[in-house]
C-alpha cells in the first residue's frame, strides 16, 4: 500500500521531532514556542472543571475523510476526535 500525501497539508500535534524530520507543519514551533512548563497548570484547571476543551465530533477512523473535510472547512467549533477501533 502506498499513501500520496502534500507534506505542508499535513497536520501532525503529537510528534514534533517527526514533523520536522518529515517536513510536515506542527500545531505549534512554527511561529510559537512550546510552553511545557504550563502543562501542569492546565492539567490541574482541567481537573477543577476550569478548563475544558470543546469536542465537536467524533469519528471513526473509516470516517478520516469527513473529519478532514470538516476540519480544512473551518466549521468544526471545537476538537474533531478520530477513534481507534474497539478490539
Amino acid at each position: 500500500m502506498s499513501c500520496v500525501w502534500r507534506r505542508r497539508q499535513s497536520l501532525t500535534v503529537s510528534d514534533f521531532a517527526s514533523a520536522a524530520e518529515l517536513g510536515v507543519r506542527a500545531s505549534y514551533g512554527e511561529e510559537h514556542s512550546l510552553r511545557y512548563d504550563v502543562v501542569g497548570d492546565f492539567a490541574q484547571y482541567t481537573a477543577d472543571g476550569k478548563f475544558t476543551i470543546p469536542v465537536a465530533q467524533t469519528f471513526s477512523l473509516d470516517d478520516w475523510r469527513t473529519a478532514l473535510e470538516i476540519s480544512q472547512s473551518g466549521r468544526a467549533h471545537g476538537k474533531l476526535i478520530l477513534l481507534p477501533a474497539a478490539d
